[in-house]
């Protein structure tokens, strides 16, 4: 909220790294999934997110929020036929099969 606000992503990033890198937290998986998502709301300047954010794509229910966080930071640093065969894992595990479609799109 405070991004919103001020437009200046330097508090929120700190923050991010913290939840995202945090394997131990309760209800884990939502909590990702947020941080990802506003993660991939601060754009560029999340660029400092990037290695934890490819460290979720081992993680079947994180790739989804993952890949989408990666392609709205830095489209650079996504290989996007990994990307592209991650999600489609994740889509036929069953473990996050609409947020993968969504991410594929």
């Amino acid at each position: 909220a405070l991004h919103r606000i001020t437009g200046d992503a330097a508090e929120a990033v700190p923050v991010l790294a913290g939840v995202l890198g945090d394997s131990e937290a309760l209800w884990r998986r939502w909590t990702l999934i947020r941080a990802a998502r506003a993660a991939a709301g601060l754009g560029p300047a999340a660029r400092p997110l990037v290695p934890v954010l490819k460290a979720l794509l081992t993680d079947p229910e994180q790739v989804p929020s993952a890949v989408a966080a990666l392609r709205a930071i830095a489209p650079d640093e996504l290989d996007t036929g990994r990307a592209a065969g991650l999600l489609l894992d994740a889509a036929e595990a069953g473990t996050a099969p609409f947020e993968a479609v969504d991410a594929l799109v």
